[in-house]
């Protein structure tokens, strides 16, 4: 039986126990996935943490209102909940789905360069080229690919997997 299956029954059976042991199995098999899908987003464990942990509160709270995959809703409710905190504290962060620059207003042209700077550091200039190329020059893995003459998932696997060495190398960096 499939993890939504099973919380729809557990759901519909009014068992707390039932509910409760349907509600740890999902938090012991998601909870490395949303740690990952926050890691993509923050460098601070504690924020990482503190996400997981509201991730999960809502999933519980909402959980008879879930019409997607749990991977989809957790996913989702992670990346959410990550951008409002990266909002709150104002900073810059690469964000890996369609991947975003939040820079406040103050900071604009001084972090972007220390960003830039930073990924040159910890990443080949191929990498930083197509993450400039995405993100900044806002271009669309087809159009990157069109104009690299290379395959577009390959962009992606290249761009993707840049993301994340960022993201690894920053987190080993601090």
């Amino acid at each position: 039986m499939n993890d939504e299956k099973r919380l729809i029954n557990a759901l519909k059976s009014n068992n707390r126990e039932n509910i409760e042991t349907v509600f740890e199995y999902i938090f012991n098999n998601y909870k490395s996935y949303v740690a990952f899908v926050a890691s993509m987003y923050l460098k601070d464990r504690h924020d990482i943490d503190d996400i997981i942990q509201d991730v999960f509160v809502g999933f519980f709270n909402n959980a008879e209102n879930v019409n997607t995959s749990i991977k989809s809703y957790l996913s989702i409710s992670t990346k959410n909940r990550c951008i409002n905190l990266i909002k709150k504290k104002q900073s810059i962060v690469l964000l890996d789905d369609k991947v975003e620059l939040i820079v406040s207003d103050d900071l604009k042209s001084e972090s972007y360069h220390q960003l830039i700077d930073d990924m040159k550091r910890l990443l080949e200039p191929e990498e930083v080229d197509l993450i400039i190329k995405h993100i900044v020059d806002g271009l669309t893995f087809k159009e990157i690919s069109k104009n690299m003459n290379t395959n577009e998932n390959t962009i992606k696997t290249k761009y993707y997997s840049a993301i994340k060495k960022y993201v690894r190398e920053s987190h080993e960096k601090m």
